[in-house]
């Protein structure tokens, strides 16, 4: 290995060191915010149900807002941090990607984008929001004759709110950064293919000179079954490492 490309590579690895630390600490910043967020907003809605709130509309609603507005906080920070983390993310595969086609085969990223979930991190958070917003739903139905117009109008407004937050979070998560990653994966698939074709192309080649000219036309026909040989395995193989 050439020195400017040792460089290179050193200057490659210090950026994916720096990139996990960079998406470890704001992962970790806004879950703990969040879990002493949902804590808070769990231990307000058991509030709602006791018996000297039990029969207070007002009081339920003001704890509702309150609880709901937490976990509102808690979204927006989980917003502002979130360009960071999947900015980390994206920078793994394209770091990844470089390596690879510098022959070091470094692929954990690509492995872990690649294993088939049955719960994703995303739907997991989606359903966390969806849940307080459907049990305060359901608590405040109980009180609803009982709240006035205003409280009414708020708590529609509220929830709305609510709703569209979860829906932003799952669509910029899951279309924004998720195509940003396959686009990566699927221009470094092109690359490798056609390195692969040179590198038949080289071989075949070599092989030719060494054979009488007698042989050339049984050689080109040996030559075209096993390059479709390993085509075929390599889409065998990129299958599999999907889980198709």
């Amino acid at each position: 290995m050439d020195q400017e490309k040792e460089k290179k590579v050193d200057v490659l690895l210090e950026e994916y060191q720096a990139c996990h630390r960079n998406r470890n600490h704001y992962d970790s910043v806004r879950w703990t915010i969040g879990s002493i967020f949902i804590a808070i907003s769990s231990a307000i809605f058991g509030v709602s149900l006791t018996k000297d709130v039990m029969d207070e509309p007002n009081i339920i609603m003001l704890l509702a807002v309150f609880s709901l507005v937490l976990i509102f906080v808690w979204y927006l920070f989980v917003q502002h941090v979130n360009p960071y983390v999947w900015q980390s993310i994206i920078r793994f595969h394209e770091i990844e990607k470089e390596l690879r086609e510098m022959r070091f085969d470094i692929r954990l990223h690509k492995s872990i984008y690649n294993v088939k979930q049955k719960m994703k991190g995303i739907y997991i958070t989606c359903i966390l929001l969806m849940a307080f917003i459907i049990v305060w739903l359901l608590r405040i139905a109980l009180i609803w004759q009982n709240l006035p117009l205003y409280s009414q109008i708020v708590w529609f407004f509220l929830v709305g709110v609510g709703i569209l937050s979860v829906y932003h979070f799952y669509t910029y998560a899951r279309v924004d950064g998720g195509n940003k990653i396959r686009t990566i994966l699927e221009e470094e698939e092109k690359t490798e293919m056609r390195m692969i074709e040179e590198r038949i192309q080289r071989f075949e080649e070599e092989i030719k000179k060494m054979c009488k000219q007698e042989n050339q036309d049984e050689l080109k026909k040996v030559s075209e079954e096993f390059r479709n040989e390993i085509m075929e395995r390599i889409k065998i193989l990129r299958m599999d490492s999907k889980g198709t």
